[in-house]
C-alpha cells in the first residue's frame, strides 16, 4: 500500500502567562526620579491589551490610562511587552502597581 505523509501544524492556546518568577517586584527611588515598569506576557491569542492599576497607600485603586503615565505597548509574534513611564515621582506616587492581561482563556496579573 502507499505511504503518506501530511505535515499538521497544533497550536496550543491558553492564557496568558507573565514571564519572571516572583509574583510582586519592589522598587525604589529617589524623589523627582523617573521609573519604568515593564511586564511582558505570552499567550495565543495575544490580549488585546495589558492594563495597569495603582493602588495608593490608602487601598484605593485607579486604572491608569494613558493620560496618567507614558504608556509603550511592544509585540512580537505570541507576547507584547507593555512598559510606563513614571516621571518626576514623588511619595505620593507610592503604592502597588499592577499589570494584568486578559484573553478568552483567563487572566492573569503581577504587583
Amino acid at each position: 500500500f502507499t505511504q503518506k505523509t501530511k505535515d499538521i501544524f497544533i497550536d496550543i492556546v491558553g492564557k496568558p502567562d507573565l514571564d519572571g518568577e516572583e509574583e510582586r517586584a519592589m522598587i525604589s527611588a529617589s524623589e523627582g526620579k523617573t521609573v519604568q515598569l515593564s511586564c511582558t506576557v505570552a499567550a495565543d491569542p495575544l490580549p488585546p491589551s495589558i492594563e495597569w492599576t495603582w493602588t495608593n497607600k490608602y487601598g484605593m485603586e485607579t486604572k491608569l490610562e494613558t493620560t496618567d503615565v507614558q504608556s509603550v505597548l511592544t509585540t512580537s509574534n505570541q507576547g507584547m511587552t507593555s512598559s510606563i513611564t513614571l516621571r518626576n515621582v514623588a511619595v505620593k506616587d507610592g503604592g502597588i502597581y499592577t499589570c494584568k492581561a486578559s484573553n478568552m482563556f483567563g487572566s492573569v496579573k503581577r504587583n
